[in-house]
């Protein structure tokens, strides 16, 4: 699935150490369809067509190298895709060699 974003990101940083965000994403994917052959029977899965997603996050960083961050994300379907809703959550540690 060939799938296009567009979006929008406001970004606020505290004292070189620490940034919060917030960031408005649009999706659209152009094949919908998605079929998987099991000897002579065809299951096609549709996906959703057009989605649009919200965030929310934040990063402190612990050293040069190191860095903490979370993100809560927001994803919704609109159009032909209206039914369909997504929550979601990252939290994590990252380590830069």
């Amino acid at each position: 699935t060939l799938t296009a974003r567009g979006g929008l990101r406001a970004e606020r940083s505290f004292a070189d150490t620490s940034m919060l965000y917030g960031q408005i994403d649009i999706y659209h994917a152009f094949d919908t369809g998605t079929s998987v052959m099991f000897g002579q029977d065809t299951m096609l899965t549709e996906r959703a067509q057009n989605t649009a997603a919200m965030s929310i996050g934040g990063v402190v960083a612990l050293s040069d190298r190191a860095q903490f961050y979370a993100e809560i994300t927001d994803e919704v379907g609109f159009g032909s895709s209206s039914g369909n809703h997504t929550f979601g959550w990252n939290i994590g540690y990252e380590v830069r060699f």
